[in-house]
């Protein structure tokens, strides 16, 4: 049973460390437009978040 445990847990860490669609896409604004807009994106996802 703690096998099973540690094994999920283990899968569960691996998960959240990965990026997600919103690092792509304020790396993506950040390198195409500028920090201005990457900033206003992190703005808008920390709101949605929030929400």
């Amino acid at each position: 049973m703690m096998m099973l445990f540690f094994t999920v847990a283990m899968v569960h860490i691996v998960a959240l460390m990965s990026p997600g669609p919103d690092f792509f896409f304020v790396s993506q604004t950040a390198v195409s437009r500028s920090r201005k807009e990457a900033m206003m994106g992190v703005l808008g996802i920390t709101c949605g978040v929030m929400v």
